[in-house]
């Protein structure tokens, strides 16, 4: 399992796919409001779909993200995502 819960935090390890949607979205809506920390130190790619859930909290709620100090995609988009933005209106 590349997703890895815990109390108040999610880790990402390896490849995550878009099977774990389903695992991330249900906890991210069990533990709402709270603050997230979302850990990509041990993550190696992340499918889009998972990085639309994790944006879509963010956009919500306090969360924070650990990332280790290879670049990658996925380092790039988060930290380009900027919440106070809102094209869907």
């Amino acid at each position: 399992m590349a997703v890895i819960t815990g109390e108040n935090s999610v880790k990402f390890d390896g490849t995550t796919y878009e099977n774990e949607i389903a695992t991330l979205r249900d906890y991210l809506q069990e533990v709402a409001p709270i603050k997230v920390e979302f850990d990509f130190e041990s993550a190696g790619d992340i499918h889009l779909a998972i990085l639309q859930v994790i944006m879509s909290y963010t956009k919500l709620y306090e969360s924070e993200y650990k990332f280790s100090k290879e670049n990658s995609i996925f380092k790039k988009t988060l930290q380009g995502f900027e919440t106070s933005e809102n094209h869907c209106n």
